[in-house]
């Protein structure tokens, strides 16, 4: 497995970039305007303007807008007041079920939904929240999925269809194809079979899977929660439903 290295300036941005809750160089009063355009519960996720390497999680706490010190160390692993979590997507997956808990007590809520950052940031093909706009390369690839909990890196094949069956229809996990470097695989229980889709992802992180593009591989996913995935030969019409969690 590909680890961060000190040495990765933009390691934590790579993780973030393909999120659409992250707003970059956001500051301080666009973030506030944007979440309380919305409902209570919504959010954004942006750079620190005064701590250099440091995040902040922007939210609509009944009208107001609060901003919440976050850290993400070189693992990937995130602070947000006195709470620890293995990754970002794990504290939101946390808050959107379990109240955000604050030393003063005056701040218990969950998350409802956030400001997506596509619909008011710049349409052109460079990233305007990547700073220089740097693109990620492979290994760059490897940091935005091994944050993900369906990630199972080195699984082999007969591993990975050993943990999907098991499970119900529509379970699923990625892993890195043994036979084609470069590229992965998405495992899904078919009906108590072993159904597995190539996936490649190129260097800007764009998904592609039976003849379909995404943006990333989180939007690829996101997709096929709501929509069937289409089979060339026309036999595969199934959404996913949930994903087996490595760390389990």
């Amino acid at each position: 497995m590909y680890e961060f290295r000190k040495s990765d300036e933009h390691s934590m941005d790579v993780m973030l970039l393909r999120n659409p809750w992250f707003h970059g160089t956001l500051g301080r009063r666009e973030a506030e305007k944007l979440v309380l355009k919305q409902s209570h519960g919504v959010f954004l996720i942006r750079r620190s303007n005064t701590r250099k390497g440091e995040y902040v999680f922007t939210v609509n706490f009944h009208k107001k807008a609060r901003h919440l010190e976050m850290t993400i160390n070189n693992e990937g692993r995130c602070d947000i007041g006195w709470q620890r979590f293995k990754s970002v997507s794990d504290m939101l997956q946390r808050y959107q079920t379990t109240p955000i808990p604050m030393k003063n007590g005056k701040f218990d809520m969950t998350l409802t939904t956030y400001v997506e950052f596509r619909s008011t940031g710049d349409p052109s093909l460079e990233d305007p929240r990547a700073e220089d706009h740097w693109k990620p390369d492979h290994n760059t690839i490897e940091l935005m999925l091994l944050e993900q909990p369906w990630f199972h890196a080195t699984l082999s094949r007969l591993e990975a269809e050993q943990l999907v069956l098991p499970q119900s229809h529509g379970v699923f996990l990625i892993r890195r194809s043994n036979t084609r470097k470069g590229e992965y695989v998405l495992t899904v229980n078919f009906h108590d079979k072993a159904m597995h889709l190539r996936v490649t992802i190129n260097n800007e992180g764009r998904c592609e899977t039976e003849l379909q593009w995404f943006n990333s591989v989180l939007d690829m996913i996101q997709h096929f929660y709501h929509n069937p995935i289409p089979m060339v030969h026309g036999t595969f019409d199934m959404t996913l439903t949930t994903y087996v969690d490595y760390r389990t």
